[in-house]
């Protein structure tokens, strides 16, 4: 299975289209907020499900905030990241991923593409889209998953 994750489209919907094109055949899409009404413009134009998540700029969106996402036996906590804090530091979405018992914890809010590991969650920032920051370029992540295992990358366009 391979999944795409972006984050921060902020309105670049010609650099969002370019980034789903670069990703090739994935099989589930997920938008982790700041315009997620992008994502519900992505999804009526590629006539696919594009799971999504509420950011800090997506004041009347009535997407939830956070989704639990099971795939191939493994949880996926998916957050814009701002209800914990994480462009100061990981404490509180670190928090979060051990409360919910998840394998995978996905988040943006920072603009900065990053993967670590935590108390055996792996942890995922795509990046932005719309507006990276320091010297990321606009970036998404790509998970693999075989054998129960999650293989992550980061691709900058």
């Amino acid at each position: 299975m391979r999944i795409g994750v972006m984050s921060d489209t902020h309105g670049h919907l010609a650099t969002a289209r370019r980034a789903i094109k670069d990703m090739g055949n994935v099989d589930m899409l997920i938008h982790l907020g700041d315009y997620c009404h992008d994502a519900v413009l992505l999804s009526a134009e590629l006539q696919r499900d594009i799971i999504s998540v509420k950011g800090n700029c997506d004041f009347s969106s009535s997407i939830p905030a956070e989704q639990i996402i099971e795939v191939e036996g493994l949880r996926i906590y998916a957050a814009h990241g701002h209800q914990h804090g994480v462009k100061w530091d990981h404490d509180g979405i670190i928090q979060k991923g051990v409360q919910v018992k998840a394998d995978i914890v996905l988040f943006g809010h920072s603009h900065v593409s990053e993967i670590f590991a935590d108390n055996g969650i792996l942890f995922i920032n795509p990046g932005s889209i719309g507006e990276p920051r320091g010297s990321d370029t606009p970036s998404y992540a790509i998970i693999e998953i075989k054998d129960g295992k999650a293989y992550p990358y980061i691709v900058s366009l």
